[in-house]
């Protein structure tokens, strides 16, 4: 998007011409970043995927602003910056003209960056006989990087906080290529049996190419003592996405060796009106509040599912699909809220919602693997109807404390039709279900600050949310479903502050959770899997001097699940997930033009399975650091650092100078992950005021 460079010349020349006719109160600041370097060793993507940073050198405008004014009554003000190399860039700028209104436009664009590796499995030896990597670890052959942007203008009668009329329109793009969390299968005929030598360690990706388009009508007025507020918005939303897997093998069997691909190209358009209106009464003492939202969304689909071989890239012609899909839907939706204080100590808040929504949708599925169509129609109708209920009580009036409670229901009721027919595949019938879903959540807490330098915040959260599905007819064969998904959660958390003098003041906090899952399929006994998360957190902050400041942090993240399934006859393994990380920033001021200032970040996550009947290895079990048949790693364990170190310099007025220099290293964990990188990264931001 070359254009971005002429915008921002255009921009920075129109910021000298208006200046000279502004008046002396204007302030223009134009931040420059002449230089920025990245020397990056090792894993090349994964650094940029962590720190959104691309390697090597590039330049740009850091955060610049424009504040003027014209006249008695006009107002202009303008903030702008923009990294060319990484595709980052925005703009914000507001004109306001008092008794008229204003008008206010925001441009931003960033890129964001991908790993293209999958998975890791070391006891893979073979190679793929498709492209010759190793199956251990995979990697794509292409850079992943996805460009978001956003572009808005409004109108209005006011100012931007208090307008009484608007018009807006806004315009959210997003092009490029992105990783996908679902991974393809890569098959070492070497290892083992055929149940051992499949993982799921081929990556995946989406080209991505999404248009969404805003326009927002807003208006406000007063009538009879209540503030009233109107809303119409359109949205229409386009685009055309391609998510590519691939399995990869050491055989010569196609169906080893195959790119699965779809690409689905969406249409939707959502209409939406809201309306309100609150007002305070009772000498400023109740405030209340009622609102309506009425939506249609209508969305056409055509999806299409390819499979083809990896090693000719002919159609397979195993499972091709070619899908047309329509869904409407309308829903309607009422808020209430009142807040009293019912005293001067007692405050009482209470919220409602309701909620009713209708969906409706069709797919045409052309089931021929050949260039002739052969429909098969499937249909879908859903009902929902919910409630939602809060009650919250403030309390003050004890001494050197106050006390606070919350209750919060929800109720919900999902009714389906659905319909699919015997063309295709062998999930074919009717089915109707109804799902409840209550749900509930209760909080009491206490702040308590026995003397001036002590606060303590000590508080209790209990939820229930239990999801059930009944079926009333179903012919679907072999269709297994969940029809009792129950939750328990209890939560306590206490803090306290402590600054015994002027110069010190530390905090510990401290969280415990329990969690119990409650699962019951079709057919089967109920099963109940807990779950348990501790939270320690210890913060300081030193100023021995007017010149000195430093921060101290550090977390403690220990989660636990049982791994539990008495209706299973697979029991999954007790596993645990523990991340402890420090944080420290220091700054020093050695004069009134030279500061000094540092950080340091260091974080550490172990996730392994405690159990010895974990999943066998064997007889290709991977031994190292002792990670095998006892022991079995699975989601993050890794280390990284992060520290950075700088300066900021004012040679003279209206003229800072602030060198920076980071490092970056990232350690993955042998035997479940590869990918280690380290990086320096040195820049030099320029700033000038007139």
């Amino acid at each position: 998007m070359k254009w971005q460079y002429f915008l921002y010349a255009v921009v920075i020349a129109g910021t000298g011409i208006t200046v000279s006719h502004a008046q002396e109160t204007s302030t223009v600041s134009l931040a420059l970043v002449p230089i920025q370097t990245a020397f990056v060793k090792g894993d090349l993507d994964k650094f940029r995927a962590m720190n959104w940073i691309k390697d090597g050198s590039q330049s740009g405008i850091g955060d610049s602003a424009l504040n003027a004014k014209f006249g008695k009554d006009t107002i202009v003000s303008f903030e702008g910056s923009g990294m060319f190399k990484d595709s980052d860039y925005s703009g914000q700028m507001l004109v306001i003209k008092d008794g008229v209104g204003y008008i206010k436009m925001n441009y931003g664009q960033f890129r964001k960056y991908y790993d293209n590796k999958g998975g890791y499995f070391p006891s893979f030896t073979s190679a793929s006989l498709s492209n010759s990597q190793s199956l251990r670890l995979i990697t794509l052959g292409k850079e992943l990087s996805m460009d978001i942007g956003k572009f808005s203008v409004e109108i209005g009668k006011g100012t931007p906080e208090d307008s009484s009329l608007s018009l807006g329109y806004q315009r959210d793009t997003k092009d490029g290529s992105k990783d996908r969390l679902t991974w393809g299968y890569v098959k070492d005929t070497a290892f083992g049996s055929t149940t051992l030598n499949e993982r799921l360690l081929a990556p995946t990706f989406a080209d991505e190419e999404t248009n969404t388009d805003t326009i927002t009508l807003k208006g406000k007025t007063k009538a009879a003592g209540f503030t009233l507020k109107g809303e119409q918005k359109v949205v229409l939303y386009s685009g055309n996405i391609m998510s590519q897997a691939q399995m990869e093998s050491n055989s010569a069997t196609a169906a080893d060796n195959q790119i699965v691909r779809a690409t689905t190209i969406p249409n939707t358009k959502e209409m939406m009106t809201t309306l309100a209106a609150e007002r305070w009464s009772l000498n400023d003492k109740t405030f209340f509040a009622i609102g309506y939202r009425f939506a249609h969304l209508h969305n056409d689909t055509y999806w299409t599912h390819r499979e083809l071989s990896y090693l000719t890239g002919a159609d397979l012609n195993t499972k091709n699909y070619d899908v047309w899909a329509k869904t409407n839907q309308d829903s309607n939706i009422v808020t209430a809220q009142l807040l009293s204080n019912l005293t001067d100590k007692l405050a009482f808040i209470s919220r409602f919602k309701a909620e009713v929504r209708s969906t409706t949708s069709q797919s045409d599925v052309d089931t021929s693997a050949t260039s002739a169509i052969s429909l098969a129609t499937a249909s879908n109708v859903a009902n929902v109807s919910s409630t939602a209920e809060s009650f919250s009580l403030r309390y003050a009036g004890l001494p050197k404390a106050s006390l606070y409670a919350d209750l919060d229901l929800k109720q919900e009721r999902y009714a389906r039709t659905l319909f699919t027919p015997a063309a295709v595949g062998s999930h074919a019938g009717t089915m109707e279900t109804l799902n409840h879903t209550p749900e509930g959540l209760g909080t009491i807490g206490t702040r308590f600050s026995p003397m001036k330098s002590v606060n303590v915040t000590t508080e209790y959260k209990h939820s229930v949310k239990n999801d059930k599905l009944e079926a009333f007819q179903n012919t679907i064969q072999n269709d297994a479903y969940m029809n009792i998904f129950r939750t328990d959660n209890d939560q306590v958390m206490s803090r306290v502050s402590w600054k015994p003098v002027r110069w010190l003041e530390n905090s510990f906090k401290v969280q415990q959770v329990s969690t119990v899952y409650h699962v019951q399929a079709l057919s089967r006994d109920m099963s109940k899997t807990p779950g348990s998360e501790r939270d320690f957190v210890y913060d300081v902050a030193l100023l021995p001097t007017d010149k000195w400041m430093f921060n101290l942090s550090y977390s403690l993240k220990l989660l636990k699940v049982e791994g539990r399934g008495e209706q299973s006859t697979f029991i999954p393994p007790a596993s645990t997930s523990n991340v402890y990380s420090y944080m420290l920033t220091t700054s020093y001021m050695a004069t009134e033009k030279l500061s000094l200032f540092n950080s340091l970040e260091f974080s550490r996550a172990k996730n392994r399975t405690n159990d010895s009947n974990s999943i066998n290895l064997t007889p290709n079990a991977d031994t190292v650091n002792g990670v095998g048949a006892v022991a079995m790693l699975w989601g993050n364990n890794d280390a990284w650092w992060d520290i950075d170190t700088g300066a900021k310099w004012e040679p003279k007025k209206n003229l800072t100078i602030e060198p920076h220099y980071a490092y970056y290293t990232y350690e993955a964990y042998p035997g479940i992950e590869a990918g280690n990188y380290s990086a320096h990264v040195v820049w030099l931001d320029v700033n000038v005021k007139w």
